[in-house]
């Protein structure tokens, strides 16, 4: 897997290496070729086993819908690393709040969503049903709607510090 980070440029750059690094390690992407980075069939076996390694495909793969999903379906913070235009494609955001959470870091791939997304409804009821704190990161007026920001506080009594400041003082 990582061993790709040691050996020479030409063998970076060999196909059948490469595959071989990815699939033992999807990180591997890092040191593979410039030109690997960009084949959509190593950058797929890539995030498949590690959806982290969408940072290391190239822009126009992180703008490939079926890369960024396999990627967010593994990892839904990697949503971080997608194009913009996947960062607002209702179906790939909706996938990656699946996931959540970097139980690492605390980061939300609610974040890393589209403005627009993060004021859709559906997308944060999603987000919150398992990952009540997402509710930081949902638009202040879906922070208001009785129903969401109920669901975040059942999820985790510590939303309510989100939670809009009428529903907080709401007896």
């Amino acid at each position: 897997g990582l061993a790709l980070k040691y050996i020479s440029e030409e063998l970076r750059g060999d196909r059948g290496v490469a595959l071989e690094a990815v699939r033992q390690d999807g990180l591997a992407l890092e040191y593979a070729s410039e030109e690997l980075r960009s084949d959509r069939e190593m950058v797929l076996k890539s995030v498949r086993q590690n959806g982290r390694s969408l940072m290391y495909a190239s822009e126009r793969l992180r703008g490939d819908r079926e890369v960024v999903l396999e990627a967010v379906k593994q990892f839904g913070i990697a949503l971080k690393y997608a194009s913009a235009e996947m960062r607002a494609d209702r179906g790939v955001v909706l996938e990656a709040v699946r996931i959540g959470i970097d139980d690492v870091t605390g980061e939300h791939a609610l974040q890393h969503a589209s403005e627009e997304l993060r004021g859709d409804r559906e997308v944060a009821l999603e987000a919150v049903r398992d990952h009540g704190l997402a509710l930081k990161y949902i638009s202040e007026e879906l922070r208001g709607d009785r129903g969401v920001a109920l669901e975040a506080v059942r999820q985790d009594g510590l939303a309510l510090e989100y939670a809009s400041e009428e529903l907080r003082s709401d007896r």
